[in-house]
């Protein structure tokens, strides 16, 4: 269970279909607006290639299932509120998260008395 901890940061969370540009954007925006960006995507790959893997994780990724969202938010959560760079105050843009409207729901639950306001952009198809 993820445990109470100070204010971090404010989120901005990034969705839509795969392939529709969310990293490409997430990195322009980055750029231009002195933000920062966490792909849960490379998040997950990294996890994942850890000597230290949690097995769990490792074999759900492996099999192409989404990760529990209890789990989920517990990465996402201890990489969203320990900040390792001087950046900590600074927006961060979050790509590819929620997929699930429960996760949406359960992250906001546990962590909106953490964060600051969050917008959603939805990112279309491409084409």
């Amino acid at each position: 269970m993820v445990t109470e901890a100070r204010r971090t940061r404010d989120l901005i969370f990034v969705i839509g279909a795969p392939g529709a540009g969310k990293g490409t954007l997430c990195k322009m925006l980055a750029e231009a607006n002195n933000v920062d960006h966490l792909s849960l995507g490379d998040l997950l790959r990294q996890t994942v290639s850890s000597p230290n893997a949690d097995q769990l994780i490792a074999g759900c990724i492996h099999r192409g299932e989404l990760l529990p969202t209890h789990i989920l938010h517990e990465l996402l959560y201890h990489r969203v509120a320990q900040p390792v760079s001087s950046t900590a105050s600074r927006p961060l843009l979050l790509d590819g998260f929620p997929r699930r409207l429960d996760q949406a729901r359960e992250f906001e639950a546990v962590a909106s008395t953490r964060t600051g306001a969050t917008l959603l952009i939805i990112s279309g198809a491409g084409g």
